[in-house]
């Protein structure tokens, strides 16, 4: 009796340890369990017995005190369950009738942020210390809900204590490159906010409302009730804006828009470059720069931190620059004053660091200790209130973040979603942009870091659409432990598109690889910036000098075999893409975007190839007639899923970028090779 009273007593005991546990969720996830495919990972899960099923409509209870921050929250419960047309959740002050309970922790363990979710008992009750641990537990409560199906809302009974690892996790929107119709900022806004992206970078450029300033403000510029909604939606989504406005450099948007500012430019920015950067040694320019800054912080209430740029700034040309002496110290002492101006607004300030801590001493131990030494000479002028941002897009290796917080300085490590205007212009690179995120990540948390910023830098860069699975990698900045890459997509791609798991998973996979084909005819680089267009251009003629080059470095034939290995790798992966869009069950417009792109990529490998054959003395008349009526389709078809997305001027931008140049593309090719002129593309 004995023996068998202290078998059955092990029996339970083991399937206690399979059903509850807690420790870190990327070590310990059940793999039947929607718990884990929670994006960010939650630091701590404990699997309870049996499941909770929520009926309708669901009733919330909160505190009276949070009535108003945590009540513009509830979209995030709204929008799963409008999704799945249930009805919206009702507030109900009894909370015994609540099916959901919030609760204020205010006395307990639970860090800023932080959150506990309990499910059980027919009811689910969550726990914060503030109104920002109770964002964090709802965005977690919808992509449970979220991940139910189409069917019942039963979740998994079970606790989740949960909190991040870095207080700012920021997203960069960046205006300069692509300019947003404001509800497109708004939506990618909520998005991230899904994702406990609680900061955003926003470089309005010429899209901001200025009153003083007008000449800088595009046409299709936000108007000021515009910004004021996105503004609310931010408050929404928990978000802080951290406005950015350059303050040195990257300023053609200003400096050749503003009659004022012209003078302030000449000589600066090197050949080609006019109104690039603006002298830091005229009397001017600090005023000039102060009456920016203002002009940003009058339309941003309350905002507690501003971005001045200061990155790539060439050394000064003019005479009056020569005369001030040393160009790194004239560069420091601006930046303390432009310091000193957000100091007397109250507002921090945040800058690059390349200037003063280049990343290109930071390999050998010699250049090491150079690059200590200016980091040193930089804190003898730049005041101690400034965060120094650590912008590395290479490697998942920052070293120079470390230094920065030895030295005294606040830093902030900034990785990429997307860089460089060379970038393909309808594709992520997945993996080389995680890992970079993930690195950036860590090593924030490693240097006891504040925060974090994924920057989305490229002048022909694809849509943030196609980019949302690098925004996803914001989600190393909350648990450092998060799974790698390949599974971090494949929770994204399944979680997002509601998609089944070895689906997921063979996306993710091929995802991977193509992101990774090179399409030769993209790669050229923006050449001409446009003042009265206000945007970078790259002629056909130029990116047909490009392509030539390429192939003729390469050899015609190496070139066709590139091409014709990317074209397999794209066919063999059509079967899967059918699949995808067949089986998503949520968001599906964008991967009806991701899947143009891939068409429209093998569109352009394709006009390569036969543009290599052609130069290889091959007839491909006829094939390059039909790639150009093929091109035409895709634009139409491109079009139409972007008209939400950019203001009609930038569309234009775009449309010409990937479909109308390719006529001048062919032309410039047959001219060079004394060939007659392209075919015509049908009205």
């Amino acid at each position: 009796m004995r023996t068998t009273f202290l078998s059955a007593l092990f029996v339970f005991a083991i399937l206690g340890c399979v059903f509850t546990f807690s420790g870190h969720a990327a070590a310990t996830q059940a793999p039947d369990s929607s718990f884990g495919l929670l994006l960010p990972a939650p630091q701590e899960i404990e699997m309870h017995f049996g499941r909770v099923e929520l009926n309708q409509p669901l009733r919330l209870n909160l505190p009276k005190k949070w009535a108003e921050s945590v009540g513009r929250y509830l979209w995030l419960l709204n929008d799963v369950l409008e999704a799945r047309k249930a009805a919206p959740v009702a507030l109900t002050d009894d909370s015994a009738a609540a099916a959901i309970r919030i609760v204020q922790q205010t006395a307990g363990n639970l860090p800023p942020d932080g959150y506990e979710l309990k499910i059980g008992e027919g009811k689910i009750e969550l726990t914060a210390a503030d109104p920002a641990g109770a964002f964090n537990g709802l965005a977690t409560l919808a992509q449970l809900i979220e991940n139910c199906g189409s069917g019942a809302i039963q979740l998994s009974a079970g606790r989740i204590r949960d909190w991040p690892e870095l207080a700012t996790r920021a997203v960069h929107i960046d205006m300069t490159c692509q300019q947003y119709n404001a509800e497109y900022v708004q939506r990618l806004m909520r998005t991230l906010a899904r994702y406990k992206t609680n900061a955003i970078l926003m470089e309005y450029s010429g899209m901001f409302p200025f009153r003083k300033h007008k000449t800088i403000a595009r046409p299709d510029a936000f108007s000021e009730a515009e910004l004021h909604a996105i503004l609310r939606t931010a408050e929404d989504c928990n978000q802080e804006i951290i406005p950015f406005m350059q303050c040195a450099a990257h300023l053609e948007y200003v400096l050749t828009q503003d009659p004022k500012a012209i003078s302030l430019s000449k000589d600066h920015g090197g050949k080609g470059r006019e109104g690039y950067s603006y002298c830091l040694s005229h009397p001017d320019t600090l005023p000039f720069a102060e009456s920016l800054i203002d002009e940003i912080l009058a339309q941003h209430p309350g905002v507690k931190r501003l971005h001045v740029g200061g990155d790539e700034v060439p050394k000064s040309r003019c005479e009056r620059c020569a005369a001030a002496g040393d160009f790194s110290a004239m560069y420091l002492r601006h930046y303390a004053r432009i310091a000193d101006i957000c100091r007397r607004r109250g507002v921090v300030p945040l800058m690059w660091t390349d200037m003063f801590a280049p990343f290109a001493l930071q390999d050998s131990k010699e250049k090491s200790a150079e690059l200590a030494e200016k980091i040193r000479a930089a804190m003898k002028i730049l005041p101690r209130d400034v965060i120094g941002v650590d912008w590395w897009y290479g490697s998942a290796d920052f070293k120079v973040s470390p230094k920065l917080r030895a030295a005294g300085f606040q830093a902030f490590t900034a990785s990429a979603a997307r860089c460089d205007s060379r970038e393909l212009v309808d594709w992520p690179r997945l993996a080389y942009h995680l890992e970079n995120i993930r690195g950036g990540c860590l090593q924030a948390i490693a240097s006891k870091m504040p925060g974090t910023i994924i920057t989305s830098w490229s002048y022909r860069g694809c849509p943030h659409e196609l980019c949302l699975p690098e925004y996803a990698g914001i989600s190393y900045a909350w648990n450092a432990r998060e799974a790698g890459v390949p599974i971090l997509l494949k929770n994204f791609f399944r979680q997002r598109y509601a998609l089944p798991d070895g689906l997921s998973d063979a996306l993710a996979q091929a995802a991977l690889a193509e992101t990774k084909i090179d399409v030769p005819t993209l790669q050229a680089e923006m050449t001409n910036w446009n003042a009265a267009e206000r945007t970078w251009t790259i002629p056909p003629r130029r990116q047909a000098e490009q392509l030539l080059a390429r192939i003729k470095k390469h050899g015609a034939e190496s070139i066709r075999d590139s091409l014709s290995d990317g074209l397999r790798q794209y066919a063999e992966n059509d079967a899967l893409w059918r699949s995808v869009l067949q089986s998503a069950a949520m968001n599906r417009t964008e991967l009806q975007c991701w899947d143009l792109s891939r068409r429209h990529l093998r569109h352009r490998l394709e006009l390569t190839l036969a543009l290599a054959r052609m130069k290889a003395g091959e007839d491909v008349e006829q094939r390059l007639a039909a790639l150009v009526q093929e091109g035409a389709k895709l634009r139409e078809e491109w079009k139409t899923l972007y008209r939400d997305v950019f203001t009609p001027a930038h569309m234009k931008v775009e449309l010409d970028l990937r479909f109308d140049a390719e006529p001048g593309i062919i032309d410039a090719v047959r001219r060079a090779e004394g060939k007659i002129a392209p075919p015509k593309a049908a009205s």
